[in-house]
């Protein structure tokens, strides 16, 4: 990571992450503890709570959490001011591409490569993202009570327990896990302890059916809730779903608008 740092001349500051093993020392101060999360899983996402913390801690209106593991564009530094996007509201801002096929709305084109629009699916992976501060604060108080993996907490729109949450995605990501950079042929050096604990658990049948405190199990609700996105954006249901490219692909064509 300092190596990109020094490549892309981009400031950055380190947050030490938590540990598996911190996780049975805080245990029993938890109310509800997530049953449904490996220990990977609950300290990847109370990582992310100790970045938000340090957001709120510096007094800036957004920052831009990276994982250890992201693989930046060089483009990365040139995005990084708030004036492009805060026009927008936005909550929270996905900079990265999990390579799987996600539903758009329409979108708004900020450069000339790059385009933002409406998030109106889930889409996996935290290793990239812009969060504005009063958002970061909300999840800070909300992950006290209702704990969840972090791209799942974050991403997943027609789930999301705060009240006007404004989620965008941009295209092409200019950040990708380097661990979805192995499908293309690739070499990953970095293997996920969180994806084995995923793996291993749907391969055992764990967590197909699970009850999240604070989470609705109606699929009507879910529904209601996706029609108030498209009710932003009446057209957003006839759009084809994409995947979204890593802008360093080489195939990578300018956005439309």
């Amino acid at each position: 990571m300092r190596q990109q740092f020094e490549e892309i001349e981009l400031h950055a500051e380190r947050v030490p992450a938590i540990s598996s093993e911190d996780i049975e020392a805080i245990r029993a101060n938890w109310k509800i503890f997530p049953e449904h999360m490996s220990m990977a899983e609950v300290a990847c996402t109370l990582s992310h709570v100790k970045a938000w913390e340090s957001l709120l801690m510096s007094g800036a209106p957004a920052a831009l959490i990276l994982e250890d593991d992201a693989v930046l564009s060089p483009d990365l530094s040139r995005l990084l001011s708030w004036e492009l996007y805060e026009r927008y509201f936005p909550s929270i801002i996905k900079f990265e591409t999990f390579r799987k096929t996600i539903r758009m709305g329409s979108s708004k084109l900020i450069s000339k490569k790059y385009s933002m629009g409406r998030l109106l699916s889930n889409h996996e992976g935290t290793a990239a993202y812009i969060i504005e501060r009063n958002y970061a604060k909300k999840c800070i108080e909300l992950s006290k009570i209702n704990i969840d993996i972090a791209d799942t907490f974050l991403f997943q729109n027609s789930q999301s327990k705060i009240k006007n949450t404004k989620i965008f995605q941009l295209t092409p990501a200019p950040c990708i896990q380097v661990t979805r950079l192995s499908h293309f042929g690739e070499t990953s050096l970095i293997e996920s302890d969180i994806a084995t604990a995923r793996d291993n658990r749907r391969a055992a049948g764990v967590g197909k059916s699970v009850f999240i405190p604070g989470r609705s199990t109606n699929p009507w609700n879910r529904r209601i809730s996706l029609l108030q996105y498209y009710f932003l954006d009446p057209l957003a249901a006839f759009y084809p779903k994409i995947e979204v490219p890593f802008s360093e692909d080489t195939e990578n064509q300018a956005p439309s608008t």
